[in-house]
């Protein structure tokens, strides 16, 4: 059963208790609560939407002590970007997780810091956090927003937080989607919680948000994040992993969903996530001029390399007397293919490792790269292309 309410005062704690969310909960359970914390520092700051909202996981656990919970732990592992100061400490304390965990007296875990336990789905490991499977009672608390590589970004995919760094970056090399699904089957979830106060296009870190005004819980994940994509205005069958997913339980997407409280339909926010050609301002609208962008660039970045080109581009803008980039090809992400015979800029690992002219192109590396580094290739391959 799920239950869809509209957001504000006490509404968390109405809907948990419409979709009898505690009903698993033993007196003196330990809980761990996993929100959607994927970046910190000032990255999080001006990117409302991208996080769950402190708020909503203080009702979660004022509800849990009401109902007589034991311990209870915040974990995340947040993607880290050195150079933005984006790390699990930063997260916490950017969102208002200090402050929280101070007055409740939770715990706060960052589950980047090991140690591990190793799972083997289909042959292949995964390192995930060994403080993420010792729980009794686990609250998986995502936000409402799109995703440019897996559509949507709710409750299976939240998850992603527990693994081990390395294991995160291999994921996105290696069948995201089904691995996405793998997980979950390792990773219990006995109550999901969405804060769909804002749903966001373009995510998982866009400042593109619309006001959505709702709560969404449920004890089933698959049910919530079909539901959660309904909200969102996409279909739950055209979502790779959620059908990945459903295959590995044995169950259907098109089955019916008990939903109590708002109307689905009527409640739905629809959003992007995929950015065509005539969307690629998230890039362009910048106040960079002349920059052309590898075919499949937009859609194909992870995070860390998405955060370092936006950061570097919105610097190299405000501190350039000349913004223009005419002639110089921005090249990024997996499948990112050259377009003409510009000067390549090459940024991450995943384009740096594909094939390289080093008399036509600037590579900076790094998983993520420093976004400094990307900077000053965009003041290097500026001069060139001046000569």
């Amino acid at each position: 059963m799920i239950a869809l309410h509209e957001y504000g005062p006490g509404a968390v704690r109405e809907a948990i208790e419409a979709c009898a969310g505690l009903k698993r909960l033993r007196p003196g359970d330990s809980v761990l609560i996993k929100p959607n914390l994927c970046l910190g520092g000032r990255i999080m700051r001006a990117l409302p939407g991208a996080t769950t909202s402190a708020r909503v996981v203080e009702e979660i656990i004022g509800l849990l002590r009401d109902c007589g919970a034991g311990e209870i732990t915040i974990g995340e592992g947040t993607v880290e970007v050195p150079s933005m100061g984006s790390f699990t400490g930063s997260a916490f304390r950017d969102g208002g997780y200090l402050d929280l965990a101070r007055r409740y007296g939770v715990e706060l875990v960052d589950f980047n810091a090991g140690p591990f336990t190793r799972r083997v789905f289909e042959r292949r490991n995964m390192y995930i956090a060994k403080g993420a499977l010792e729980h009794d009672f686990v609250v998986n608390a995502p936000c409402l927003k799109t995703h440019i590589m897996t559509q949507v970004s709710l409750g299976l995919k939240n998850m992603k937080g527990v693994l081990k760094l390395a294991c995160k970056r291999y994921f996105h090399r290696h069948e995201l989607h089904r691995l996405i699904a793998g997980l979950n089957t390792f990773m219990p979830t006995d109550l999901v919680v969405v804060d769909g106060q804002l749903a966001m296009e373009f995510g998982p870190d866009s400042d593109q948000v619309k006001q959505a005004g709702v709560v969404l819980a449920g004890t089933d994940l698959l049910e919530v994040d079909t539901i959660g994509s309904r909200l969102l205005g996409i279909e739950p069958s055209e979502v790779e992993h959620l059908r990945e997913f459903a295959a590995l339980r044995r169950r259907r997407l098109d089955a019916r969903i008990e939903v109590r409280g708002l109307d689905v339909e009527a409640a739905a926010t629809p959003c992007r996530w995929r950015i065509d050609d005539e969307e690629a301002e998230l890039y362009h609208d910048l106040g960079v001029r002349g920059l052309s962008v590898a075919q499949d660039v937009p859609n194909t970045v992870c995070s860390g390399c998405r955060v370092a080109l936006l950061s570097s581009l919105t610097r190299f803008a405000a501190h350039s007397a000349d913004t223009d980039l005419s002639g110089v090809e921005l090249i990024a992400g997996q499948n990112a293919r050259c377009l003409g015979d510009a000067l390549g800029l090459r940024v991450g690992d995943c384009a740096v490792k594909r094939e390289l002219d080093p008399e036509n192109e600037i590579s900076v590396g790094g998983c993520p790269p420093d976004i400094h580094e990307v900077y000053h290739s965009l003041l290097r391959a500026q001069a060139l292309r001046e000569r």
